[in-house]
């Protein structure tokens, strides 16, 4: 199986791809990040942040410092190619903190809508590992069903127009992070390696059924749909896609994981966000050119984006990555040294 950062960095390149042609994989691949980022914040939360001094602070605190400066960076390039000005002051807010960012209208970093989820859950993921360790029927139940009316809403309620893929929030894709958290509480439903082969086999011949067949086929294409009825067949197809596709993604999870693997998950990152202004230049000078002339420049778009993105790994781990990993490291110690005193007090050896 692929280790989770390799696959991070594959399901990225789909969301890449949509971006510079027709074909539409890219909400099926966010399911799956979205899957990934429940394992990994839950992970962390029971393994490292619950350990710290002001764990809920400290947890809130590192996530952040991960996601904004690349976010900054990148918004601000966005604003200075898309060419987008505030509407409302109000919009500081999400182009500062990323919450609040699916619901601008005129955004400048257009791709930046699932980060405002992410946050979004990254607020909820300590409660929800609570709530699961200490009552896991009652509290999984509650959220599936939660999860599961926000998928239908966004099935049937986005898709019919009412609601834009900007215009979306943590319920609409609940249910696929509580997939990711319930794997990592619950080791004993992780995945096969039978299982995530045939669900990789099954997701890659549902992909070729699809592309043979001309409604499945303008799903992913458009063609002959557009408007909310391309809305919510491409909805419909993605997510059946991320449904046949969980249990491989569940399975990588578990792999081994390398430094170079954990880079390309850092990796992932970056390309994600900062493929949105390249794309845009691209656009703007050659979207008038036919597929085939296009090719050569949208190749060399996706080149400089990968180049840009290793250029600002090797800045952002040393100038963000580093503090924040010591910084956690501080607030862990703390803990820990807390936890040694109050357990002596206890005993009465203190």
């Amino acid at each position: 199986m692929l280790p989770s950062g390799l696959f991070r960095l594959a399901l990225t390149m789909l969301v890449v791809i949509q971006h510079f042609s027709r074909l539409s994989l890219a909400l099926g691949a966010i399911c799956l990040l979205f899957t990934i980022s429940g394992f990994w914040l839950c992970k962390a939360w029971v393994e490292r942040y619950s350990l710290c001094d002001k764990p809920y602070r400290t947890y809130l605190i590192s996530r952040m410092w991960r996601i904004l400066p690349v976010f900054w960076v990148c918004n601000v390039l966005g604003y200075l190619v898309v060419g987008v000005t505030f509407t409302k002051w109000v919009d500081l807010i999400p182009n500062s903190v990323v919450i609040g960012h699916s619901y601008l209208a005129h955004p400048a970093l257009l791709p930046a809508w699932p980060l405002d989820i992410i946050v979004q859950f990254s607020l909820a993921a300590p409660l929800l590992c609570y709530l699961m360790a200490a009552s896991p029927v009652v509290t999984g139940s509650a959220a599936m069903a939660i999860g599961a009316l926000g998928l239908v809403t966004l099935l049937v309620w986005g898709g019919s127009g009412h609601v834009g893929i900007q215009r979306l929030n943590l319920l609409h894709f609940l249910v696929f992070f509580l997939a990711g958290m319930l794997v990592y509480l619950k080791p004993a439903w992780r995945p096969g390696a039978r299982a995530a082969s045939l669900s990789a086999l099954a997701t890659v011949v549902a992909i070729c059924v699809a592309l043979l067949q001309p409604d499945p086929r303008s799903a992913l294409f458009g063609g002959p749909l557009s408007g909310p009825e391309f809305l919510f067949r491409n909805h419909l197809l993605n997510v059946a896609l991320a449904g046949l596709a969980l249990p491989f993604a569940m399975n990588c999870l578990f792999s081994d994981s390398s430094p170079l693997d954990r880079a390309a998950g850092d990796l992932s990152y970056i390309i994600y966000l900062i493929h949105w202004p390249i794309c845009v230049l691209t656009n703007q000078h050659y979207a008038s050119l036919p597929a085939v002339d296009r090719l050569p420049y949208v190749g060399g778009a996706i080149i400089l984006t990968i180049g840009l993105s290793v250029m600002l790994l090797l800045v952002w781990s040393r100038l963000a990555e580093q503090p924040r990993r010591a910084f956690v490291a501080r607030r862990l110690a703390a803990g820990r040294s807390g936890a040694r005193v109050h357990g002596l007090a206890s005993a009465g050896l203190s």
